[in-house]
């Protein structure tokens, strides 16, 4: 019965994969308006920003907000399914990774970009992390889902004042 149930979890993990695998391109990281193509999927960092926040979601002492707006195009022929949190880090110079933050994410609005997307469309939205202020080197991963695959992108943004979204 477990062995039926892992089967069957399998076979639908596989149905969401793009049917061309193909490596990604050795140009990495990738800097932050480029896109990268990875199995099928165009994926674009749009802009990487610091936030402090809103008058109800404000990050921890110490911490501070980072929002990486992201676009994933599918040019396969069949439904791509996209996990921010399965797919998706931000990772410093150190090795550490961060979780995606909800509070974070829902800051400057939108949707992030999680579900199916259908051959031929795309997806964008904020993902929210919250870091501490002295990490440094950041860069964002988008894995494959089976792991075939990843590609990455350096992370830089304006050090001016934080913007206040209130």
């Amino acid at each position: 019965m477990i062995a039926q149930c892992f089967v069957l979890i399998w076979a639908l993990v596989l149905s969401f994969v793009p049917v061309a695998i193909s490596a990604p391109a050795a140009k990495q990281p990738y800097q932050v308006g480029e896109t990268a193509e990875l199995n099928g999927l165009k994926i674009t960092v749009n802009e990487a920003k610091e936030s402090a926040g809103n008058q109800s979601i404000k990050p921890e002492a110490g911490k501070h907000f980072i929002i990486i707006n992201v676009t994933v195009e599918n040019t396969t022929d069949k439904d791509v399914s996209m996990s921010s949190a399965l797919q998706m880090e931000l990772k410093d110079d150190t090795g550490q990774a961060y979780d995606l933050d909800y509070g974070a994410t829902s800051v400057p609005g939108g949707k992030n970009p999680d579900g199916n997307i259908a051959p031929g469309d795309k997806v964008r939205g904020p993902l929210g992390y919250q870091i501490p202020k002295e990490a440094k080197g950041l860069r964002w991963i988008f894995k494959d889902v089976l792991g075939s695959g990843r590609v990455v992108f350096e992370i830089k943004w304006w050090t001016g004042p934080l913007e206040d979204s209130t």
